[in-house]
């Protein structure tokens, strides 16, 4: 009768729960990026390097409305349509205009300030010569600040050149840098590294649930782990607007065509327009390429399944485990099991180190 009565239980938060106690700490430790406005407000030219989730897209933000505010016009520029969507929603200013590399030829005059995230994807010779003839003083004697990311995006959006990168460092630009991740939490880190190999800076967010994988050998045992893993969300009462299914393929050559989710409820495809009002209140579905710049609480990265070399399947992985705030969900066919361990056990060794440092320091 005691046991009837009073079982005994454990009350587990649910993930739509520990997922408001990370972002209200992820919203106090953004802050901290403040620190480096003043070293960015000091020099007329800027290279702001950080890695996925240190506050880069935060900072190029507020260092654009800070120039707005004062008078000037700003350039706001970036690689992808949906980032440029997100970003013109967030100006807030009459003095700041937001264009992709591909809509720079249209624009006319030049600017006071030229501000440029994502900017790995814009450090071409093309890509600097619109901006060289968007900037009052051209981009050697100019004010500008480019944020950019150091770790392999090779083949996504745009294209990094040695050479063109060091044009801009030779105009006297001063350098800062992000260390700090304030996006991702330990999990999603320590995971990307070892799938990676990549340097996303000192993981600051704290724990989160743990990364999970699933491989699958068939498109419809790929959907039906999509739809598994749909019901374990919402099961942990996550609304559909805190989730985003990420794939290096468009919706028309995704599994979740063949779910039943798919069928059942709308998965809306991350858009320019859909940015621009970020974050959805419905489930969403982009392109890892198309979904640069932006994140949400939890990622399902599907479609995963044999990459032309190693370089092309690290991009997918980098850009696609960062956007995670929260949880990540890896669906990838078993002929990449054996890849997926390999890769891990080559970079063990390196996390291991990065992960006892701070104790040792």
């Amino acid at each position: 009768m005691l046991g009837f009565l009073r079982p005994d239980f454990e009350r587990l938060p649910s993930l739509r729960n520990r997922a408001d106690a990370l972002d209200a700490t992820m919203d106090s430790l953004t802050e901290e990026q403040y620190s480096r406005l003043d070293i960015i407000q000091e020099n007329p030219r800027i290279l702001c390097l950080g890695g996925a989730g240190t506050g880069k897209t935060f900072l190029a933000l507020e260092v654009a409305r800070r120039h707005a505010a004062r008078g000037q016009g700003v350039l706001l520029a970036c690689s992808g349509l949906p980032l440029a969507g997100f970003l013109r929603s967030r100006s807030n200013s009459d003095n700041i205009v937001v264009a992709t590399v591909d809509q720079l030829q249209r624009l006319k005059g030049t600017f006071d300030v030229v501000v440029v995230d994502e900017g790995q994807d814009l450090i071409n010779v093309e890509a600097l010569d619109l901006l060289d003839r968007c900037t009052k003083g051209g981009l050697d004697n100019g004010t500008w600040r480019f944020f950019y990311d150091a770790n392999s995006q090779a083949g996504l959006l745009g294209r990094f050149e040695a050479d063109a990168f060091t044009l801009l460092q030779s105009t006297g630009a001063a350098s800062a840098t992000l260390s700090l991740n304030c996006r991702n939490t330990n999990e999603i880190v320590i995971q990307t590294k070892l799938l990676t190999g990549s340097d996303l800076g000192t993981p600051s967010a704290g724990a989160g649930p743990p990364v999970r994988y699933a491989f699958y050998d068939s498109i419809p045992a790929a959907a039906a782990l999509v739809d598994q893993q749909w019901k374990e969300l919402s099961a942990g009462q996550v609304p559909p607007g805190e989730i985003t299914i990420l794939s290096p393929v468009d919706l028309d050559s995704s599994c979740v065509l063949a779910t039943h989710l798919f069928k059942k409820r709308p998965v809306v495809k991350v858009s320019e327009a859909v940015a621009a009002n970020w974050p959805s209140s419905d489930l969403t579905f982009s392109t890892v390429a198309d979904f640069k710049g932006l994140e949400n609480r939890f990622i399902l990265l599907v479609d995963l399944t044999e990459p032309a070399d190693f370089g092309d399947l690290r991009s997918q992985l980098y850009v696609a485990m960062t956007r995670a705030r929260t949880g990540l969900w890896i669906a990838a066919h078993s002929r990449l099991r054996r890849l997926i361990s390999s890769i891990a056990e080559s970079n063990v060794s390196a996390v291991i180190a990065d992960v006892d440092q701070p104790a040792r320091s």
